[in-house]
């Protein structure tokens, strides 16, 4: 029997052989490529918390493990949840009695520990609670009238507490601060209607800085505590605006505060330069900029999430981040609910991954982040990449034993 090889045809195999590996090794250094740089992309990771009730006033924050701590209210049952991750499930625990749980606002303390504030509807008044290590130590901080609502907390480096909160019973803005044995409370504007709507932080010295929308004059508002008393000044009064105020403070000690602008309908972000008020438009539309929340990466800048009203009582989660030029603004979910009554601490940036919670169109506690770490509901960037590169694999083969039969 004569063996003979032809040449032309292996030469031509060889050539189309060659053209599959390169196409599987482009394919694959693209997948690969959208895979390390999923947080560059922004790829976000979906987790449902707590679907078993109707959930509102959710406030975020995030540990040392890069775990989310969220305390919520559950209007299913008029109660204060709070639900951790521990690293492979969500711990649900119920922090007080009673018709409890609206406007919580939250933060770790440096142990990890969770601290709380919330209006308590029936005492009409001003709660905080503390999480120990096995329970809950709950006290009540101001009850005389009708107070706590729109209350915002941050603790400050001895982890002792202080809260900004409206008084509806005087229309004031008020200010509670934790000594160490009790609780120090003033009132900081006495303006009509001020306070509803409140941020705060406090800053080295243990000075407070509330960011607060003015109702009787429908303007942005600004209060810091000087040592001995609390310098208020207006930072916006162009138009109908102030609603949904989130401040957080820089390294440099100055103030950045994000609100509404519900005359344009527009996101707005005011930031103290040292002299004055740097105010720039973030994001306009069809009312877009409402339940504003602000966080910084770490180089300073500001990411800013928000609602943006779509029809009917559909909204869209926005965020928007400032990369040192200019704004980056993104969809990152199209399910909220505008009825999850969003705090003004439901963002988190922790080792520049960002955490957002909300409250999705059928009431259930959501996370979502672009960690590549952590809690993971839905297949990861890596696994993804691998089930396509096993794909491109067995196509490329069946195309090309398909080109050899044929030749054969």
């Amino acid at each position: 029997m004569e063996l003979r090889i032809n040449m032309s045809d292996m030469k031509i195999n060889i050539i189309e052989h060659i053209k599959k590996l390169r196409t599987i090794f482009i394919l694959w250094t693209m997948v690969y490529g959208l895979w390390t740089n999923s947080v560059a992309f922004a790829a976000w990771t979906t987790n449902i918390v707590d679907s078993s009730v109707d959930t509102q006033y959710m406030s975020l924050d995030i540990d040392t493990n890069g775990f989310a701590h969220i305390s919520y209210y559950d209007s299913t049952n008029n109660k204060l949840r709070y639900s951790s991750f521990d690293g492979a499930n969500w711990n649900i625990q119920l922090v007080d009695a009673g018709i409890v749980g609206r406007y919580s606002s939250l933060e770790l303390d440096t142990n990890g520990y969770a601290n709380i504030s919330y209006y308590h509807a029936n005492i009409s008044g001003l709660r905080f609670a503390k999480y120990n290590g096995t329970g809950w130590d709950v006290q009540t901080v101001d009850s005389v009238g009708n107070v706590g609502n729109y209350d915002s907390l941050s603790l400050d480096t001895n982890g002792y507490a202080h809260i900004s909160y409206y008084d509806q019973t005087t229309t004031n803005l008020k200010y509670a601060e934790f000594n160490g044995t009790g609780w120090t409370l003033e009132v900081v504007d006495t303006n009509s209607s001020t306070g509803t709507g409140t941020s705060i932080d406090i800053d080295s010295d243990g000075y407070a800085h509330i960011g607060y929308f003015d109702g009787n004059n429908i303007n942005l508002k600004y209060a810091v505590f000087n040592g001995t008393g609390w310098d208020v000044q207006t930072i916006d009064s162009s138009s109908d605006l102030g609603y949904f105020p989130s401040l957080v403070l820089g390294s440099d000690g100055y103030a950045q505060i994000s609100y509404h602008d519900d005359g344009n309908f527009d996101l707005r972000y005011a930031k103290f330069n040292g002299t004055g008020w740097e105010i720039s438009i973030v994001d306009s539309g069809d009312n877009t900029g409402t339940n504003t929340s602000i966080a910084l990466d770490s180089s300073g800048n500001p990411y800013i999430s928000y609602l943006e009203y779509v029809d009917g009582d559909a909204y869209n989660l926005k965020l928007a981040h400032f990369n040192g030029t200019g704004w980056e603004i993104e969809i990152v979910a199209t399910d909220a609910s505008f009825l999850g009554f969003l705090q003004d601490r439901y963002i988190r940036v922790y080792n520049d991954n960002v955490y957002i919670t909300y409250s999705n169109a059928n009431g259930d506690l959501v996370v979502v982040t672009n960690a590549t770490s952590g809690f993971v509901d839905e297949p990861s960037l890596n696994i993804l990449a691998f089930i396509i590169f096993v794909l491109v694999i067995i196509h490329g083969q069946a195309r090309y034993a398909s080109v050899v039969g044929r030749r054969s």
